[in-house]
Formats: structure tokens, sequence, C-alpha cells
């Protein structure tokens, strides 16, 4: 036979399912309906079944849906970046159905490992191997890794000693951090800022701001820093010889 019925759905027979054949095969499909309103009457159905897998290479065929993503400080995931995967318009397809491939280029013929870092790479779907239910692979499409915001920085010490004239080696000590970078760059980017400049005269405790924050080491492209973002801190003030 051609094809049969197994389920709901109609299955290539004895010249081996899911491999492709030359000419679609015509097939007569007959139907026996036994019920209490109808007994015994045969319906014929003629139809043709084609076992040609969908050409996933083919854009009036497939459609893969992408979208940018936030570096995370690891590997993208394909269910991240694929929102949506339409094969012969049956869409929401799962990207475990495929393999998803990651190339440098538009064409797809440089291919890499899941990127990470920030920047513009392009993801394609593919046949898996010996897969009989799809051939070939989907046109690349381009998508981008943006950097992350840092929005919030803090202080280490959060209060420091400052003598009156001695403001500089004071501010020097102060360390600054961000909850917003990732524990796999903390030893690679860093924070510095400008110290800020006040006429301090009378010995106390005084709030004050750090502004002009900006980021140094590698991988400085997977954050932004925004020029409005500062630090808060506090600085117990003292003239030299004054008890603390």
């Amino acid at each position: 036979y051609g094809a049969k019925i197994e389920g709901t759905k109609v299955v290539a027979g004895d010249n081996g399912a899911g491999e492709a054949n030359e000419n679609a095969e015509n097939v007569t499909l007959k139907i026996k309906v036994n019920s209490s309103e109808v007994s015994g009457k045969t319906t014929i159905i003629p139809f043709k079944v084609n076992n040609d897998a969908p050409d996933l290479s083919d854009e009036s065929v497939t459609k893969v849906d992408v979208t940018d993503v936030v570096y995370s400080g690891k590997a993208v995931e394909d269910g991240k970046v694929i929102t949506n995967i339409t094969v012969n318009e049956i869409s929401n397809l799962g990207t475990e159905l495929f393999v998803v491939k990651y190339s440098s280029d538009a064409e797809g013929s440089t291919i890499i490992d899941a990127p990470t870092n920030q920047g513009t790479y392009y993801v394609f779907i593919q046949a898996k191997e010996g897969a009989t239910n799809y051939q070939k692979a989907s046109k690349p499409q381009q998508f981008k890794i943006t950097p992350k915001e840092i929005t919030t920085v803090t202080t280490e010490p959060e209060q420091i000693d400052l003598v009156i004239g001695d403001e500089e080696s004071a501010f020097s000590s102060v360390k600054f951090s961000s909850t917003d970078i990732y524990e796999v760059d903390k030893k690679t980017v860093t924070i510095k800022a400008t110290a800020p400049i006040a006429s301090w005269k009378v010995p106390g405790t005084y709030s004050i701001i750090y502004s002009g924050l900006s980021l140094e080491g590698n991988e400085l492209g997977n954050y932004t820093l925004d020029s409005g973002v500062t630090a808060k801190g506090k600085a117990k003030v003292s003239i030299s010889g004054d008890e603390k």
C-alpha cells in the first residue's frame, strides 16, 4: 500500500515511511461507516501522498522569528533568541525539533558556538541528521546581543575618613561595585569615578555623591553605564591632628 490510516494521520506504507518518492503516489482511501444511522456504507476518497519533507531553505515554507537579547554573562539560549518557528503554516514549533546553528556572517558559512558577548550574530535551523520530516536549513536570521545596563553603583567603604588638605588619598581608597555586573565579569570589569569637589572647612560627617562614573577593564562592550548614574557615600571630615 502507499499509505494507511494510523490514528488520525495518513502515513506512508510499504515504500518506507518518510523516504522521498520520485512521484506522489495515487491512493484510494476507503472508509466504511457503521453507526445507528448508517450501516455498512463505504466512502471512497482519492488523494495523493507526497513523501517529500518540507524544505527549510524555502522561505515560502519556513519562517524563523528571532529577537535581540540582553547580555547575560553566558551563552544565549536557543529558545530565547528564536521566538517562533513556522513550517508549512504550522507555527510554534519547538527548537528541539531541529538543530540550531549560529553564524558570524549572514550567509551562515562561518559556524560558531552559541555566542555570549555583545555583538551582531545570525541564527538558523537545520534538519537533524537522518531526519525524514524536514530537510536542508533555513535562511540565517540576524539578531543582536545588547549590552546590560548598569543602573546602581555602591561604594566600599561607604564612609571614609577625610583629613582636610589630604582629600586625594582618602578618595583613592574608595572602590565601586554594582550588582548589575555578573560574577563572571567582576574581576575584569571595574568602575571608576570622579572625586567630589567640595570645600571641606568644618569637621563633621557629610553625605557625598560620586559622579563621572566610567567602566574600565576587559569586555566593556557587554555593559553600558549611563552618565546620569551616581554613587552615594559618606565622609567623616577632620582637621589634621583632630580626633576622628
